[in-house]
């Protein structure tokens, strides 16, 4: 029976400027000008998220303005290879092992534009990791990026206890604001509102493995993980590039649609944390990094 793998080391990151949902509303309401009925509809919407602060990279100049997609390109790459080198170089200081003994990288995100090499190649030069190590980039998971990266870490390591497989997600999802299309309608245009007041930039990263070594001190057990496409949903949620902007679409059937599947185990990850670790900073700011968090009572 293969042994149960464990994160081994974890460690989060965020950009220097953080801004709160008046900040925010104000600069993406007077710089897209929007509506009557948007403000209105924006008006209701950030109060309701019950965000205080959260981290945006954007500097308080350039906070909420369309860029153009040369510009948003580079802003992009550079942010998201910012804030997944420090958490990476932060998780390795956590754990406490040598960067040679790292076997594996996994770099998620929804952050992704066209660009190659890749933010986890620039990663692995900058640390010096070796030169053999195993690779893989996942992109276009949406909130589920690092729920899968870390199944599929927790494989890996079960599969060869010798393994250690760091795992990365980093978003820079604030960045839909820079990129509003102008031409958008109907229920889309509140999607494209709801994307301003809910997404942030933030990165976090864990180191997996199976049988720890001595100097290594494992934070939780991971006990299983699934997940389960819906079929006759792919139309429910979407986001694409048009001629003007980013569309992203989040229809308002979804969280019924989840809730109605018959068996919600098919979308559990389990993990057993040892004492006095918070679930919630543990797992869910692990998990979905690109959503600010507020305490779980």
């Amino acid at each position: 029976m293969a042994p149960n793998a464990f994160v081994l080391a974890s460690a989060e990151a965020y950009p220097e400027h953080s801004y709160t949902q008046a900040e925010v509303l104000e600069a993406v309401s007077r710089k897209n000008k929007f509506s009557a009925e948007s403000t209105q509809f924006a008006e209701r919407v950030f109060p309701a998220t019950q965000i205080e602060r959260a981290n945006i990279a954007t500097s308080p100049d350039r906070l909420g303005e369309k860029m153009s997609r040369g510009d948003f390109r580079e802003y992009i790459k550079q942010n998201l290879y910012s804030l997944g080198l420090n958490v990476c170089r932060d998780v390795i200081a956590d754990w406490g092992g040598r960067v040679s003994d790292i076997t594996h990288i996994i770099f998620g995100t929804m952050s992704s534009v066209v660009d190659a090499p890749g933010t986890e190649c620039a990663i692995i030069n900058e640390l010096d990791m070796r030169a053999d190590i195993q690779r893989i980039a996942v992109q276009q998971m949406g909130c589920m990026t690092g729920f899968r990266c870390l199944n599929t870490a927790a494989q890996l390591a079960m599969a060869d206890p010798r393994a250690r497989i760091l795992v990365c997600v980093a978003d820079v999802r604030s960045g839909l604001q820079n990129q509003l299309p102008g031409s958008v309608k109907g229920d889309h245009s509140k999607a494209a509102v709801l994307s301003c007041a809910l997404f942030r930039e933030a990165a976090s990263a864990v180191i997996v493995g199976c049988r720890p070594m001595l100097h290594e001190q494992p934070r939780a057990e991971w006990l299983c993980g699934g997940s389960h496409l819906i079929k006759g949903t792919l139309d429910q949620v979407s986001i694409h590039d048009c001629s003007d902007g980013i569309v992203w679409f989040n229809d308002r059937k979804l969280p019924a649609t989840i809730g109605a599947k018959e068996d919600p185990r098919e979308h559990i990850l389990c993990l057993a944390f040892g004492p006095g670790v918070c679930i919630e900073a543990a797992v869910l700011r692990r998990i979905v990094p690109g959503t600010p968090k507020r305490a779980c009572s």
